[in-house]
C-alpha cells in the first residue's frame, strides 16, 4: 500500500539477508580484517540491498550533508599537535564547519578505533596525523570510503591528499646554519633512526656537511632522559676539539644536550652551538633559548583543512600532495 511506512533497515535485517549472526555483521562493520572475505562480501551485499546505514551516517544522510570534519593527532606531547588543531579549526569555522578532535595516544589500535568511529559518525572528511607504520590502518580507512587528508605521512603513496614538511630540508637548514656560523665539527643526535622523519633529517645534515667537504658524526636511539648524558659526552669531545656544533633531531633532545654541556662548564653557543629540528615549544626551558627549525604547524593545519574543504565541497577530485619548506628560527643556542 502506498501509504505504508517502509521499515528502516537494522543490523538484524542485514544478518538475516546475509545468512550470518548480528555479531558477524558487527565485526564486518568494525573489524573487517578479522572476517573471511566471502562473509564480508555477503554482508556488504546485504547492506547495499537493504540500504542499511549506521546511526551516524543516517543522521548525515537525513540532513543531506555532513558539516563536521574529524581530526586525529598521534599525541599531545608536542606543541605541533595543538597548533595544527587550532589552525585547522579556525579554517573550518570560517567555512561554517565543525571539527571532531581525537587523539590516538601513540597507539595504532586506538587510531584504528578512531577512524572507524568517525566513519560511522558520517564526518565529511578526516585529517589524520598518522602513527609510524600506519599503511594498513590508512588503507582500511580508505577502503571504508573515508575521505582522508594525511599530515606528515611517511609511508607508501596512497590515493588520498596529504601535506607534509620537507624533513631533508629541515636537516639541511640546521647544518648549513652551523657551518655558516663558523662551526666545522658537527654531530647529529636523535631518537630511533628507523623513523623516516629522523632518517630524512639526518640525510639533510649529511648532505649539507658533505657539500661543504666535511663529515658529520651521528648518534641515534637516544631517549629524552639520555640526552643530558649525551651532552656530557659531547662536552668531553668538545674539550678535545672534536665537536663544536650539534644538530638535534628533536628539540627535547637538543635541550637535554644543552643541559649536559652546561653541567660540564661549556658555553652555548660559544664552545658548542646547538640547533633543534622540530620547533617544540614544550621543550623550551632554561636560560639558553634553542635555535630550531620551524615546521610551520599553523600552516600545515590550515593547509590540511583547506584540502579537506576543497574535496568536501567538490572543488577538487584528484588527490593533492603538498610539501612545505621549513624555516630556521635563530635564538640563543
Amino acid at each position: 500500500m502506498s501509504g505504508e511506512r517502509v521499515p528502516t533497515a537494522n543490523m538484524a535485517m542485514v544478518a538475516r539477508v546475509a545468512g550470518v549472526s548480528r555479531a558477524t555483521v558487527s565485526n564486518v562493520l568494525n573489524h573487517p580484517d578479522r572476517v573471511h572475505p566471502d562473509t564480508v562480501a555477503a554482508v556488504n551485499a546485504a547492506i547495499h540491498q537493504l540500504k542499511f546505514v549506521r546511526n551516524g551516517l543516517a543522521r548525515t544522510l537525513a540532513a543531506g550533508h555532513a558539516n563536521n570534519i574529524g581530526i586525529i593527532v598521534s599525541g599531545f606531547d608536542h606543541s605541533y599537535s595543538s597548533e595544527i588543531i587550532v589552525s585547522a579549526q579556525d579554517k573550518a569555522i570560517e567555512a561554517g564547519m565543525h571539527v571532531v578532535i581525537t587523539c590516538s595516544n601513540h597507539d595504532i589500535a586506538l587510531q584504528d578505533d578512531h577512524l572507524r568511529y568517525l566513519h560511522g559518525e558520517g564526518v565529511a572528511a578526516v585529517i589524520l596525523v598518522p602513527m609510524p607504520n600506519s599503511d594498513a590502518s590508512i588503507s582500511r580507512a580508505i577502503g571504508r570510503g573515508t575521505r582522508l587528508i594525511l599530515i606528515d605521512y611517511d609511508g607508501e603513496p596512497l590515493n588520498c591528499s596529504s601535506v607534509r614538511i620537507d624533513n631533508i630540508a629541515t636537516g639541511r637548514l640546521a647544518a648549513t646554519y652551523l657551518l655558516e656560523s663558523g662551526k666545522s665539527r658537527l654531530h647529529f643526535v636523535g631518537p630511533d633512526g628507523d623513523r623516516v622523519v629522523i632518517r630524512d633529517r639526518c640525510r639533510g645534515v649529511t648532505e649539507a656537511v658533505g657539500f661543504a667537504g666535511m663529515s658529520v658524526s651521528t648518534v641515534q636511539g637516544l631517549s629524552r632522559e639520555a640526552a643530558t648524558a649525551q651532552g656530557r659526552e659531547i662536552a668531553s669531545l668538545a674539550r678535545d676539539g672534536l665537536i663544536d656544533g650539534v644538530i638535534a633531531a628533536t628539540d627535547i633532545i637538543g635541550m637535554g644536550v644543552i643541559f649536559g654541556l652546561k653541567e660540564i662548564g661549556l658555553k652555548v653557543p660559544e664552545d658548542v652551538a646547538v640547533v633543534g629540528c622540530d620547533y617544540n615549544a614544550f621543550a623550551w626551558r632554561g636560560d639558553v633559548t634553542l635555535t630550531s627549525v620551524d615546521l610551520l604547524s599553523e600552516t600545515v593545519g590550515a593547509t590540511a583543512m583547506q584540502l579537506a574543504l576543497d574535496q568536501v565541497k567538490g572543488r577538487v577530485q584528484a588527490p593533492c600532495n603538498i610539501v612545505l619548506q621549513p624555516r630556521l628560527v635563530i635564538r640563543g643556542s
